[in-house]
């Protein structure tokens, strides 16, 4: 019975519990950092796979080309679609949407003299007669609807720029300069049917604004490039793009650019893809669109770096705005790392 009682405190000893705790200590702290490294690899491992997703609809999209376009009907006389390489499509409602067939499908008010074309382009030129505030309408438009108009629109005959509000709906004005720039405005028609461009307020005789094209696309927030069914579908090319982009157009480099690509285009390929969770994908093509530079950001932070002339993925090294390239992964012609630190930067987030 006395060796029963030893044994017991043996089993409670101070120094023994201090020990077992010890253990037990190694082993969680031990565990805890083979769990973390375990996670952090399988996010390491997605983001790579990302690049790998970026290969495949960078190929697609060379291949079979991001978008055509076409007319609906009899050409300028009709509505016309854009329809990219995963079957989505995108429509600009006004069938003369760049003034080859003069003003036809539009109503301007008395006192506007409208002249279109001249100077050998197709460019609607509107000016007030009289000095008054006058308007040029899209006429018929669904009542109560959501729409995005799409206005390239610049002030003419000098003078202070001129505003271009709207009438029977709601949206902030579109604001003109004197040199041709394209306007987005997100707006729903009232009650009236009718959509107007107007002169913001009274000006003189002979001034006026002139319109170089103009869409009207179903549905709020669409800010891709101007389109009509003569547009060019372009060939196939390697595709910019930044995930959460949206419609945000991107050019060489991922600079901001008027006439460039949607920020997503590349995830309409006929083998689009979306990133992983928590992953910021940018990918920047050269010039030409012959060859593409792309960097993943993990979720844990590490820059994985993938281009079309390897199919080999690296870590990025340096700092924000000083990247550098890992020796395991080339550069095709015409991507520098100066290009590539450059659309980084515009990027954002990386």
């Amino acid at each position: 019975m006395r060796r029963f009682f030893r044994t017991d405190r043996a089993a409670t000893d101070p120094i023994l519990v201090i020990a077992a705790i010890a253990v037990s200590l190694v082993l969680l702290v031990g565990g805890s950092f083979a769990v973390a490294g375990l996670i952090g690899n399988g996010k390491d491992l997605n983001a790579k796979s990302d690049l790998d997703r970026v290969a495949a609809a960078e190929t697609s999209a060379a291949a079979t080309g991001a978008v055509t376009y076409s007319w609906a009907g009899t050409p300028d006389a009709s509505t016309s679609v854009a329809t990219f390489g995963d079957g989505s499509t995108v429509t600009n409602i006004l069938p003369n949407p760049a003034f080859r067939n003069g003003i036809a499908g539009y109503y301007t008010e008395p006192r506007i003299v409208a002249s279109q074309p001249y100077a050998g382009s197709n460019i609607m030129r509107a000016v007030t007669s009289d000095g008054e505030q006058q308007s040029f309408v899209i006429q018929g438009v669904p009542n109560n609807t959501d729409y995005t108009l799409v206005a390239t629109v610049r002030t003419y005959n000098g003078g202070s720029p001129v505003v271009f509000g709207i009438a029977g709906g709601s949206g902030q004005p579109l604001a003109a300069t004197s040199t041709f720039q394209t306007d987005y405005l997100d707006l729903t028609t009232a009650n009236q049917g009718n959509i107007y461009l107007a002169m913001s307020a009274n000006v003189p005789a002979g001034d006026g604004f002139e319109l170089q094209s103009l869409m009207l696309v179903p549905g709020k927030g669409y800010r891709g490039a101007y389109f009509d069914g003569s547009n060019a579908s372009p060939p196939g090319g390697f595709l910019p793009y930044l995930s959460g982009g949206g419609t945000a157009l991107l050019g060489t480099d991922l600079s901001a650019n008027a006439a460039g690509t949607s920020a997503t285009t590349l995830q309409h390929a006929a083998v689009g893809f979306t990133p992983g969770a928590n992953d910021r994908v940018a990918v920047t093509p050269d010039a030409a669109g012959d060859a593409w530079a792309a960097v993943v950001k993990s979720a844990t932070g590490n820059l994985f770096v993938r281009t079309s002339a390897s199919s080999s993925t690296g870590v990025l090294g340096g700092t924000s705005g000083a990247r550098t390239m890992p020796s395991s992964v080339p550069l095709p012609s015409g991507i520098t790392v100066a290009n590539l630190n450059t659309a980084l930067t515009n990027a954002t987030g990386f």
